[in-house]
């Protein structure tokens, strides 16, 4: 059986992708704003029945509420321009005494108990109340779109937090990689509605083009250390290995115009702007005695900078025969885990497969790509796709830091010094044994920390 990739796990998608989480989170938030919404519906309805209480208490003032309200008999219709007239009366005379509104009606109200006052005819207010369970009742009653658009939000949700989770700690893994011969994964994509279908769909085809990798996985050997002799059969997963583009002849080509022309070309390039950098520092430190000691340091640093640039320059004065990089370049592609090599943005780029065998079993520490060019003072690689276990979560000895950048330690310096001298064969090679290599106190991790890679071995 091949698969292109390992089959997530449900723990995985619960824990680590946060997809329940988020799901789960969603619908509280959406309850609590729900439930926001029901509390403000209820106090406007309990200030407008308290104004409708009031309208009413003014229309059986003026006979007008109930029965009273259908009776045109001229004595009911002469009771009411009575009443009307005194509250109207009572109204003006606080208004000219008191200079206030004694019975606080409205301009609307006081119209119309000025039309009662001068017809007779019956009060007629806007009395209707507002019921508590209106709002409640219309929210729960939710029409086809509604729960649509509410499907989607919640699966939208879902979907981006797999995908973003995906994208910083399981770069190797697509949505269709979940194990659908179960069922879990058909119920969780049926839940996360139409945009989890439409997600699952674009990933298949993009699985499509994912190479294939045989899916059988060995034993790890059995060791003095308890904790690597628990990973069992099942567990052991192998690397899913990439193909890179190469471009030899291009990169080549461009290695061997660093060796004899653009490190030489930029080395007196800097030595002019360093000369012009040291005139200006001379220039600020007599002008500003008080930051001299801060500025010294500066200058040494320039200074020394220069020297080793000069160094260099004189060690390179000589014309470099193009034979000389050219057979460099050729044990470069013999390093060991070289995969392609390449020109981009002007830099010689290099592909480079970090393996590292423990007894009959060859594990992958990851694909590194590094980049050189006449300007490259400090040396570096990163990680363009990791050979890391997905259940794996301690550090070393997986050496990365700040976002895929291998950690050399104390090579460091030694790999900046050749990059500075234009020993670039030296440089590489001596980056690609630190990246196959692990500390000696990290080797009984290496089964548990990455994945495997088959290999056809020699009886």
């Amino acid at each position: 059986m091949q698969r292109r990739r390992e089959p997530t796990t449900f723990e995985e998608i619960a824990l680590d992708y946060h997809v329940l989480p988020v799901m789960v989170v969603t619908t509280i938030v959406l309850g609590v704003l729900w439930c926001l919404g029901w509390g403000i519906y209820s106090l406007a309805a309990d200030n407008n029945n308290n104004f409708a209480r009031d309208r009413i208490g003014m229309e059986k003032l003026v006979y007008s509420y109930g029965d009273d309200a259908n009776d045109s008999s001229p004595n009911l219709v002469q009771l009411r321009k009575q009443a009307a007239q005194a509250i109207v009366d009572l109204e003006k005379r606080s208004q000219g005494v008191a200079n206030t509104s004694y019975l606080t009606l409205t301009g609307y109200q006081k119209s119309k108990m000025q039309e009662v006052a001068s017809t007779g005819k019956p009060l007629v207010l806007d009395t209707s109340k507002m019921s508590y369970s209106a709002y409640p009742d219309a929210a729960l009653s939710l029409d086809g779109l509604e729960i649509i658009l509410l499907w989607v939000a919640i699966g939208t949700s879902g979907v981006v937090a797999f995908l973003a989770e995906n994208e910083d700690r399981y770069r190797s893994y697509r949505y269709a990689d979940l194990p659908w011969n179960k069922a879990w994964p058909w119920l969780l994509n049926f839940a996360m509605g139409p945009t989890a279908w439409a997600i699952s769909g674009i990933s298949a085809l993009l699985l499509r083009s994912d190479p294939i990798v045989d899916d059988t996985v060995e034993v790890a050997p059995a060791t003095r250390f308890p904790e690597v002799q628990q990973v069992r059969e099942e567990n052991v997963q192998e690397a899913s290995l990439a193909t890179y583009n190469s471009a030899p002849n291009t990169a080549r080509a461009y290695y061997v115009n660093l060796r004899v022309e653009a490190a030489a070309h930029y080395r007196k390039q800097r030595i002019r702007d360093i000369d012009y950098e040291i005139r200006q520092t001379k220039e600020e430190a007599q002008a500003m005695s008080a930051r001299l000691r801060s500025t010294q340091q500066v200058l040494n640093d320039q200074q020394a900078e220069k020297r080793q640039l000069q160094a260099a320059q004189t060690d390179n004065a000589t014309a470099v025969n193009p034979s000389v990089p050219n057979e460099e370049f050729n044990r470069i592609l013999e390093l060991p885990g070289v995969l392609a090599t390449q020109v981009v943005n002007n830099r010689l780029r290099i592909i480079v497969r970090a393996t590292y065998r423990q007894r009959d079993t060859l594990y992958h520490l990851g694909d590194w790509r590094i980049n050189i060019g006449a300007d490259t003072v400090s040396f570096t690689a990163k990680r363009v796709r990791s050979g890391t276990r997905s259940d794996w979560h301690g550090d070393y000895p997986d050496y990365e830091y700040n976002h895929g950048v291998f950690c050399f330690g104390d090579r460091q310096y030694v790999l900046d010094e050749h990059l500075q001298k234009g020993q670039y064969l030296e440089a590489v090679a001596l980056a690609i044994d630190c990246l196959n290599s692990v500390n000696d106190g990290d080797e009984h991790r290496v089964p548990l920390a990455f994945r495997t890679i088959r290999e056809e071995v020699s009886a």
